[in-house]
């Protein structure tokens, strides 16, 4: 897959007769300290604590035979749900900064993530957002959606099977210019 997604020309193949390439990048892989980081890491440290504690003491109980081992089963589901909010928050973000790409041309937008392609036209002109732009000169656009694409460049990535109708290019340097041919009806 390494050798795939460094292809250059990766987006040839969705190109129509006379389309122009426009514009490709990925999303910036640093989006540094996060505000929500205050309340999450402080969270999950007492969660997961809190969850091997009782794990460590159910364990132990039952080898010194104060206990049975039910209380194990008891702790299977707090252990996969942090581990689903940890994935959720942590991993498929930095996930979906590694594996998407973006290619913006002069008849629509591509988006591909791990081999699954969404395309938007921009004739006609779709609703298109441009984010609050960090300290970074990063931000982000929504394209064809009706929600704010600023969550999207300061706190968490949308899953990849949501908003299907829609595309944000995500954490992007200098997205600005992006938008201006995004909104460039010139073709310059």
């Amino acid at each position: 897959m390494g050798d795939y997604f460094d292809q250059a020309d990766w987006y040839r193949q969705y190109l129509s007769d006379g389309e122009n390439v426009r514009w490709t990048g990925k999303p910036e892989m640093k989006i540094g300290f996060q505000p929500i980081y205050l309340f999450l890491i402080p969270f999950f440290t007492v969660w997961f604590g809190g969850v091997l504690t009782a794990t460590v003491s159910s364990i132990a109980g039952a080898v010194n035979g104060e206990s049975d081992l039910f209380m194990l089963f008891f702790m299977i589901p707090f252990w996969a749900g942090g581990g689903f909010f940890v994935y959720m928050l942590f991993i498929l973000p930095y996930l979906q900064r590694k594996h998407t790409r973006y290619a913006v041309t002069d008849k629509k937008v591509i988006e591909e993530f791990r081999g699954k392609v969404k395309m938007i036209n921009l004739d006609p002109t779709p609703l298109i957002q441009l984010s609050v732009i960090n300290k970074r000169g990063c931000g982000s656009i929504s394209i064809g959606g009706t929600y704010n694409a600023a969550g999207y460049a300061t706190t968490f990535f949308s899953s990849p099977w949501q908003n299907q109708g829609s595309i944000v290019i995500m954490n992007i340097k200098e997205p600005a210019k992006v938008y201006d041919l995004l909104t460039d009806k010139t073709g310059k």
